[in-house]
């Protein structure tokens, strides 16, 4: 697909991850192992948003129990295989989305423990594993497949709903995120002017006793001389926003003019430090792949590199380019954007130079680079917000205990439910079956045993018992309202992980849905 064809048909989410965000989707392969109601509604949302090529493995077969829930298989289907008409009727939301589904057990079984398993599992940007407790065979592979994919280096999600309760688990060994979409993106430099903008600050008189044309002043420059007039007044000291605020009030002559009023409105800008860097860029910046670069080193690792070294050199980071709006004369306005735009080439030519360099000394193509202008000026624009996400294995048992021994009663409650579906889960593996009702003992017994393998954890949690005959109670069956709001919330991280954009869930999630909550917390 073509930008023309994201503008018609995917219109509103452009508007949401960019051009670039959408191609990156578009050109997408993922993963879903299990079909469950919860697997349907996350691929509806994948589907249709545009994700360019869907796997789904399911060997199971249509019951009437799956026609109670999930509203893609029809009763026309009953007995038919799962993935096969969970396929076809998803085709129909959008038909440009490519869906295999695989049904074969003896392939499956290939595909998770065969020495060429992992040529079938590169081709993938995400797996999603939707668990199914009692399936034995899931049971026997999933172990192997999160070992494999966490030493691919590829995302997998793993996500359950049973009654009430759901919860989402993202395995990711490292997310580098360029458009994590903070908030604020402007680097206007109103404490830290470069010679050029400061040339210009000096030509421009705010005084309308001076200058009849003071209410075309853009507020930055009104801003960064009220600093640099009241520090030259008060031996260098920095102004606080309130007397910042002062020294605008004066300057009003009919008590109309709109500059005025955003720099009064816009004054607290004047505590921003342009050469602090956010504990982010530190992170990074101390980060070995960063300090130290390697012919297998990715493009965004050598990027961070020689934006280190623009740092360690000019102190401060290059500049974003981006100016907002302001209340100024159109002419005044074009004068300071095109400084902007002029002092934005002149870092990002430092940062080009630095990586054709590196690439060089690699003996890497420059045109990695050369031929990547726009991830470069993306990397510039949001350099002041770059992100690395630094996931964890699947081994969740051992870390859960560790939230168990706390007196951290808040992290506990967020806890309870997903423990409550490792003790569900661990019981429908031993027993190949759903617990019942009538099996609460059993399965608490399942939970006392879990919580045994730490033996600093003295009581059984309050609260869990609750959670464990909720699970028992529905008997492993799917509610479809539940699976929608999950489907929904681990579609949403999965277009974060395929497009690079925004920051994903780290790590761990559950919905309540009988308080209508979800909690977060990292395993």
């Amino acid at each position: 697909m073509d930008d023309i064809n994201f503008g018609s048909k995917y219109d509103r989410q452009v508007r949401l991850w960019n051009s670039n965000g959408q191609q990156s989707l578009t050109e997408s392969k993922i993963c879903i192992i299990n079909v469950s109601t919860t697997a349907s509604e996350l691929l509806k949302n994948l589907v249709l948003p545009g994700v360019g090529s869907i796997v789904i493995i399911d060997s199971s077969k249509i019951s009437q129990n799956d026609l109670s829930t999930n509203f893609f298989l029809q009763e026309s289907d009953l007995g038919s295989y799962k993935a096969e008409n969970l396929a076809k009727n998803l085709k129909i939301l959008n038909p440009d989305i490519s869906i295999t589904p695989i049904t074969n057990l003896q392939l499956n079984s290939q595909l998770f423990s065969s020495e060429t398993s992992s040529t079938f599992w590169k081709s993938f940007d995400c797996v999603i594993y939707c668990s199914i407790s009692n399936n034995s065979f899931i049971d026997n592979y999933q172990d192997q497949l999160s070992n494999l994919l966490w030493e691919l280096d590829i995302p997998l999600l793993k996500l359950s709903s049973i009654g009430f309760f759901a919860y989402l688990r993202i395995q990711l060994n490292e997310q580098t995120i360029i458009e994590s979409h903070e908030s604020n993106f402007y680097d206007l430099r109103i404490d830290h002017p470069w010679n050029s903008l400061q040339n210009y600050i000096n030509s421009i008189d705010i005084s309308y006793t001076k200058n009849e044309n003071y209410y075309k002043i853009p507020y930055s420059i009104i801003l960064t001389k009220l600093i640099q007039t009241f520090k030259y007044e008060n031996d260098n000291k920095i102004p606080t926003t309130s007397q910042i605020r002062k020294c605008i009030k004066s300057l009003y002559k009919t008590g109309d003019e709109s500059n005025l009023d955003e720099a009064y409105n816009k004054a607290y800008l004047i505590m921003k430090n342009s050469t602090n860097l956010s504990n982010n860029i530190k992170y990074i910046f101390n980060n070995v792949k960063c300090l130290n670069i390697t012919k297998s080193s990715s493009l965004f690792w050598i990027l961070t590199n020689a934006l280190k070294s623009f740092y360690d050199i000019f102190h401060i980071l290059p500049i974003t380019g981006i100016l907002p709006d302001m209340e100024s004369d159109t002419k005044e306005y074009i004068n300071l954007k095109n400084l902007y735009t002029e002092k934005f080439n002149i870092d990002k030519k430092y940062i080009k130079e630095k990586v054709i360099k590196t690439l060089k000394s690699l003996d890497r193509s420059p045109n990695e680079i050369l031929n990547n202008e726009q991830l470069l000026d993306l990397f510039l624009k949001n350099s002041h917000y770059l992100k690395v996400i630094k996931g964890t294995k699947w081994d969740s048992i051992d870390k859960i205990l560790e939230i168990f021994k706390t007196d951290d009663e808040h992290l506990k409650n967020k806890a309870l439910i997903y423990l409550a579906f490792l003790s569900f889960e661990s019981y429908s593996k031993e027993y190949k079956m759903y617990p019942t009702i009538n099996d609460n003992s059993k399965l608490r017994a399942i939970a006392i045993s879990i919580l045994c393998k730490n033996k600093d954890i003295k009581t059984f949690p309050e609260g869990l018992e609750k959670m464990l005959d909720e699970l028992s109670r529905s008997n492993g069956n799917e509610l479809h309202n539940i699976c929608s709001i999950i489907g929904g919330i681990a579609a949403q991280e999965v277009i974060k992980i395929l497009t690079n954009q925004y920051i994903p869930l780290d790590n761990c999630l559950v919905f309540n849905g009988i308080t209508g909550k979800t909690s977060s917390f990292k395993l």
